[in-house]
């Protein structure tokens, strides 16, 4: 990327994700790994995230017929990683929450792609202690961080 249009592009998928997405640090029985999610009603732009970085579009909890059908687009590890690579700089409500989880990547996730990459490294589940409460503290701090309060 390094064209008007494709930062543009980033810039309006940032923008996009600020308002309407979430990051997030998921924990699934003692496993933690990186998430971000985004729900709307709008299916071509939910589509457009989907063929521009990757993961999964869904159909959205209805919860009501009188509401319209909304389209989740989510991504984990390192699809997740590499979106929030690229919206990085034109983040700002979720700066903060991007940090924490491209921290938390850098050092835990990625077994898969670096191995494919011949950089084996510490590919196992097994953590210290020390570790596991690193990752306990990160998973608390996104969570924190989701936490706004406006000011009126």
């Amino acid at each position: 990327m390094g064209d008007l249009m494709d930062r543009v592009e980033l810039a309006y998928a940032a923008g996009y994700f600020d308002g309407e997405g979430m990051v997030t640090i998921s924990k699934s029985v003692g496993s933690y790994g990186i998430r971000v999610a985004l729900s709307n009603t709008y299916k071509p732009t939910v589509e457009w995230l989907h063929e521009n970085f990757g993961g999964v579009v869904s159909r959205a909890f209805k919860g009501s017929s009188k509401w319209r059908q909304a389209w989740r687009w989510q991504a984990s590890g390192f699809v997740a990683y590499n979106f929030l690579i690229q919206v990085y700089s034109y983040l700002r409500e979720k700066a903060p929450q991007a940090d924490e989880a491209l921290a938390f990547y850098r050092l835990y996730g990625g077994c898969k792609e670096r191995r494919a990459l011949g950089q084996i490294g510490d590919c196992t589940n097994t953590r210290t202690s020390e570790q596991k409460a690193d990752q306990e503290a990160r998973y608390m701090r996104v969570r924190a961080l989701k936490v706004v309060e406006y000011i009126a």
